[in-house]
């Protein structure tokens, strides 16, 4: 999806209580949360494989788990954008 261009940029994120009733500053934060761990995931699968593991065995054992559930992140991510979409034209 187009949000991850954004990797290094701001994102409207809910900083009031008010902010997690509104769709679009939800949306931010799960687009947010995706691209964060993304990070973190390539950084450590990065680090065992200059620590001279295995690619495969550092992607089966280390990191896959996690890459999963970025995987179901990413899910929510669309679906919702996608059904925000909707809503707002109706």
């Amino acid at each position: 999806m187009s949000y991850f261009k954004r990797i290094d940029g701001e994102f409207n994120l809910p900083d009031s209580k008010e902010d997690f009733s509104n769709n679009q500053k939800l949306l931010e934060a799960f687009k947010h949360s995706t691209i964060k761990n993304t990070q973190v995931v390539g950084a450590k699968m990065m680090e065992h494989i200059g620590d001279g593991m295995d690619p495969k065995a550092v992607f089966d054992y280390m990191v896959g788990s996690r890459l999963w559930e970025l995987g179901k992140l990413h899910g929510i991510v669309s679906i919702a954008a996608n059904a925000i979409d909707r809503m707002n034209s109706i």
